[in-house]
């Protein structure tokens, strides 16, 4: 009897995999769009690609377009478009209503952030707490922060070349940016500037919880199961990845003590309107209260904690690179340059590097060398 349930549950799995596989070839909304019939019927190509290939699908993806054209189908129900003029029919004016993708935002297992909210209008609504952080005004204003981190880069570099020590540029970078963000967002620098090897673990650390989202994708459960797991647990069963668990630990602990902060502290209240940081905004009593949860606190401070650090430093690290490797271009830069810096220590404003046009010129192009036809024209005409 077992034997003969085991049997008709197999047949109907069977039944339900052939249907479905013939609805998506044939009746799905997307059955036009040229592409790979397996690819029109699993997602098992992706996964494979992307989960047991080390993430590449995307390489994969380039070889369909060059077979099917700019328009093609990657799975049952996406498509990918290489079409740069259609970018605006994508990523819609704020006059037009996007919901994103929840089986992208579930695989990132920080469902709390602004990045992983899926519907519009509550995106829209997350995105308001923090706008006023990344507003042309603020940058503007945080200008002399950022000028004291720079000094203190300058100082530690002088420091490495007087004792001919090798430095990895991409690490002092980072932790550059990795400075200015945690002051700016979570009140505190974390000192990253300070530490003999510029802490770099916490770079590994975060570029390395990235790599799970192709695992997210197809089980995000797993990812959430994860984040449920006490840290102290985590750290135990996976010794060897205990740089990622001290970042997330960080991170926790400063919203935490965020959101712990007693109201009505009059004290605390004046300090926090004159040293206002992201959490404050968080934690403010004009935020609903379903948008005051600490494990929201945590989702998006780890988020401002990636997307602040290797983003920056990643461009900067590049425009060094291709600077260096042209040094007409270098030189150039450097005389327009000391108009306005004439020493090492001597700070600028924005508004006064927005003037210098051949400094906006080589920043506008510093992407383009990406593009090889770009290369071969360079920037120092």
């Amino acid at each position: 009897m077992l034997f003969e349930r085991a049997w008709l549950a197999l047949l109907g799995f069977g039944a339900y995999l052939v249907l479905r596989s013939i609805y998506r070839l044939f009746f799905h909304p997307l059955r036009k769009i040229p592409g790979p019939r397996l690819v029109a019927i699993t997602h098992g190509v992706e996964f494979y690609y992307n989960c047991v290939l080390d993430g590449r699908y995307i390489m994969e993806i380039e070889k369909m377009h060059q077979k099917y054209g700019p328009i093609v189908r990657v799975s049952p129900h996406e498509v990918h478009i290489i079409d740069p003029t259609f970018y605006d029919e994508i990523y819609a004016p704020s006059s037009r209503r996007r919901d994103k993708s929840v089986r992208v935002t579930k695989a990132t297992g920080i469902g709390g952030s602004m990045i992983a909210t899926a519907p519009h209008d509550h995106h829209r609504i997350r995105r308001a707490f923090l706008s006023e952080f990344f507003s042309r005004r603020s940058i503007l204003n945080m200008t002399p922060m950022i000028d004291r981190y720079l000094l203190k880069l300058g100082d530690r570099l002088g420091e490495l070349h007087d004792s001919k020590t090798v430095v990895r540029l991409d690490n002092a970078l980072n932790a550059f940016t990795s400075d200015i963000i945690t002051e700016y967002c979570y009140g505190k620098s974390w000192g990253f500037l300070e530490d003999k090897r510029f802490r770099s673990d916490t770079r590994g650390a975060l570029l390395e919880t990235a790599n799970t989202l192709h695992i997210g994708q197809f089980a995000p459960w797993l990812i959430m199961l994860l984040r449920k797991i006490p840290i102290h647990i985590l750290r135990r069963m996976q010794p060897g990845k205990a740089t990622i668990f001290e970042a997330m630990e960080a991170v926790y602990d400063q919203a935490v003590s965020s959101f712990n902060v007693a109201p009505g502290n009059p004290s605390a209240e004046t300090e926090k309107r004159e040293n206002r940081n992201m959490f404050d905004n968080l934690v403010d009593p004009a935020v609903p209260a379903s948008e005051r949860t600490l494990d929201r606190l945590q989702d998006e401070g780890l988020v401002v904690l990636g997307a602040g650090t290797e983003t920056v430093a990643h461009t900067l690290t590049m425009s060094m690179f291709y600077l260096c490797k042209n040094q007409d271009v270098l030189q150039r830069l450097r005389t327009e340059l000391k108009q306005v810096l004439p020493t090492p220590s001597s700070t600028a404003s924005l508004v006064e590097l927005e003037k210098l046009p051949y400094l906006v010129r080589v920043s506008s192009q510093i992407e383009a060398y990406n593009d090889p036809k770009a290369k071969a024209n360079g920037v120092s005409e």
